[in-house]
């Protein structure tokens, strides 16, 4: 879901609206000590256009609730994540990082085998699915950073 939605954040926000270079959805979870979850959603742009920015996220995140993506974006995901995890089972850190992170979540390390599967079995609906159980629009923190008085002058 969160691959899903930076696709086309950075469709809209980056190529359509040229409002940002790059654009970065990202997600975590725990299942200890309680179970929960985060999902992060970065971006660089213009101060003047922080609010505008901002707003069609929130659309984009409402579209993918209400109306759901396509098979396009989907295919996309299922590449994206066949390709990663291809460079990702030739490297130690990979090993180490996911075996810790599931004995001390306490699930299955039989799960790294079956990801093949679990990606495959991505669909349109699971996205949509998956956004209106996680986006929760009535909690969220929105945290902008904005330059210092005069830091445009010193620069030049």
């Amino acid at each position: 879901m969160t691959s899903v939605l930076e696709i086309k954040l950075r469709e809209v926000l980056r190529e359509d609206l040229g409002g940002t270079y790059g654009v970065w959805v990202g997600s975590s979870g725990s299942h200890y000590p309680d179970e929960k979850y985060r999902i992060s959603i970065s971006f660089g742009s213009d101060p003047e256009r922080v609010e505008e920015l901002t707003q069609v996220i929130f659309e984009q995140i409402d579209s993918l609730k209400t109306v759901g993506t396509t098979d396009l974006y989907v295919d996309k995901v299922k590449e994206m994540r066949k390709r990663q995890r291809e460079t990702d089972l030739k490297e130690n850190s990979f090993w180490v990082g996911s075996l810790e992170a599931l004995d001390f979540n306490g699930v299955d390390p039989r799960l790294l085998i079956q990801y093949p599967a679990l990606v495959d079995s991505l669909t349109v609906e699971a996205v949509q699915q998956s956004a209106q159980k996680y986006f929760n629009m009535d909690r969220y923190v929105r945290v902008v950073l904005y330059p210092e008085e005069g830091d445009e002058a010193e620069g030049e």
